[in-house]
């Protein structure tokens, strides 16, 4: 059945809670798939949008009715409103995330250790061109005597090109010699099919092996195809005995290296009673390693999972769907590693390995618990990554080495203070313990501005061997540092010197009367209620700033905020105090 079908069946009434961007995006879809919405829902406002009506949240009793849930802060209270009114077939977030186009080239990062596996775990069709490749890069730092000769003749022989050896041997040399003096070159991608087997790069690969390369870039073609560089193509193009006995030695040799994958897995707070008997039976599968407990703020917890999921193939609707199904259990996480013989298969819809024995752990765990809840729904017990990349980019998340004490240091040079902390998703061991995948907004005077920038970009280069930096001047009194783990935000360093909305004077003013909190400096309370009035007129969606307004409305005063506001009507726009 067309996935499409099943999520909005042709003879349902679809209906949209929230009229913004993403309805619109929705309902423009919802067109092209040839179903009719009935009518938005909306909390704030009555008439119609191109013709569909908007009403109020009112009691359903429609049966074949999709209700589609747009907003995706406070999105537990939305979805318990919605079930409150008789909504049950309710998709949350962004449902259209669920596209995946098969009919293009990808291009993405991927373990090399994984794509190694991948290409050498069926006997009958490993890829000993590879094990070739990596006894003449041994040859060339001088392990062996016999490697180029052995590429030499595997290029001749594949080629069938008189001369084509001592070419490619020399080729080679220079690739080599240059990977010594520059590195990896990540734009420098290999080339698989859709089922990860190699079409070119076995020399890229085989020195990434040899050096130990944690991952590579390749780009997945759409189709599947077969090179045969198996044993019986040696044993049938003229290879000796003794040649094929160090091929394949070599080949036993690298793979009990490299066979072995470490997947990182989370059990939820939902199994606290009956976690250490499950972290029990993850050791029938292999070893467990780093075993750590972590609590957090429930914001912090979900905002957690989300990041967590967010390398996944996952919608994010599911993702909001699980976190409200785990709302009801601590806000507590178990870590682990699991070491063990992964033996991969491809997962159809990202075209990524998929661990066979990861799925075993998890279809075992899940079945033996799942009777422990009274209403249980799926994957509300572990989560572990399907990989070593995603392990990689899940410890990236919950285990940071980014050390934002160290940042402070360097700002404690300069007058500057830190904005928007007290938000639902900091952890309360901040600053030892940074907010994943969120910013930390730093205000400076404008004299010191650049020097400030240039020194946080510094520090940003020594973290370069473990996150991708990326540098966004935003303009020129407002710089971002990002630090990013797969092209996922893990931090952001907001650097800025002015504030949209406010004149020059209130950075002054709003520094000089700054506050010191444990090892770093914030803004007085009626200043940072100033700076989040502009913040909350510009993105109303951010509902963290209408609480801290809320919340601390006492320390506002309006005549002295009136000086700093460079539109007369910023009040207006907020809400009347």
């Amino acid at each position: 059945m067309n996935k499409w079908n099943y999520i909005f069946p042709k003879d349902s009434n679809i209906i949209i809670w929230g009229a913004g961007k993403k309805g619109r995006e929705w309902l423009n879809f919802l067109k092209e798939i040839n179903r009719n919405v009935k009518c938005f829902f909306d909390i704030k406002v009555q008439g119609y949008l191109e013709d569909i009506p908007i009403y109020q949240p009112q009691k359903n009793s429609d049966s074949n009715c999709v209700l589609l849930i747009s907003p995706l802060n406070g999105i537990d209270l939305i979805f318990e409103q919605a079930r409150n009114l008789g909504f049950h077939n309710i998709q949350i977030g962004a449902v259209l995330e669920g596209f995946s186009n098969n009919n293009q080239e990808k291009n993405t990062e991927l373990s090399l250790k994984d794509l190694f596996l991948i290409n050498f775990q069926d006997e009958d069709t490993r890829r000993y061109d590879i094990v070739v490749r990596y006894l003449a890069i041994e040859n060339y730092y001088g392990k062996n005597d016999y490697g180029f000769q052995l590429y030499k003749k595997m290029q001749e022989l594949r080629t069938k090109k008189d001369g084509y050896g001592a070419l490619a041997v020399k080729q080679f040399k220079k690739l080599i010699e240059s990977y010594d003096k520059n590195g990896y070159d990540k734009e420098s991608r290999i080339n698989v099919f859709d089922n990860l087997k190699l079409l070119d790069g076995s020399h890229r690969m085989a020195l990434g092996l040899y050096h130990h390369l944690k991952n590579i870039s390749i780009r997945i073609l759409p189709k599947e195809e077969s090179i045969d560089f198996s044993l019986k193509w040696f044993e049938e193009n003229n290879f000796i005995e003794e040649e094929i006995n160090i091929i394949k030695n070599k080949g036993d040799e690298l793979l009990n290296e490299w066979k072995i994958a470490e997947f990182t897995g989370v059990f939820w707070g939902s199994t606290l009673s009956f976690v250490e008997e499950a972290i029990n039976d993850l050791r029938n599968f292999g070893i467990v390693t780093n075993i750590l407990h972590h609590e957090y703020r429930r914001e912090e917890y979900n905002n957690l999972i989300r990041k967590i999921y967010a390398i996944d193939d996952i919608a994010s609707w599911k993702v909001d769907k699980k976190i409200y199904h785990l709302s009801k259990y601590p806000a507590e996480i178990v870590l682990f590693n699991l070491k063990m013989e992964p033996g991969y298969r491809i997962k159809q819809i990202s075209n990524l390995p998929l661990s066979i024995k990861g799925e075993e752990v998890k279809k075992f765990i899940r079945s033996k618990y799942q009777d422990y809840f009274e209403n249980y729904y799926y994957d509300v017990i572990l989560h572990m990554s399907d990989n070593s990349y995603q392990s990689d980019y899940i410890q990236a998340v919950l285990s940071p080495k980014i050390d934002l004490n160290e940042i402070l240091k360097v700002l404690s040079e300069f007058p500057y203070a830190l904005l928007n902390v007290d938000v639902p998703y900091t952890p309360d061991d901040f600053p030892n313990v940074i907010p994943i995948g969120k910013d930390i907004d730093i205000l400076v005077l404008s004299e010191n501005y650049k020097t400030v920038v240039s020194y946080l970009k510094q520090m940003a280069v020594s973290y370069s061997k473990q996150y991708e930096i990326r540098i966004l001047e935003k303009s020129i009194v407002n710089t971002c540092i990002r630090y990013e783990k797969y092209g996922q935000l893990i931090l952001q360093i907001d650097i800025s010197c002015e504030i949209e909305g406010l004149i020059d004077d209130f950075v002054i003013e709003a520094i000089s009367t700054r506050i010191k909190k444990k090892n770093y400096f914030i803004l007085k309370e009626s200043y940072e209620y100033i700076y989040r009035l502009i913040k909350y007129s510009k993105n109303k969606s951010k509902w963290w700033h209408y609480k801290y307004l809320f919340d601390n409305k006492n320390v506002y005063n309006k005549k002295i905020a009136m000086k700093y506001f460079t539109n007369e009507n910023i009040e207006s726009m907020v809400f009347d105090l």
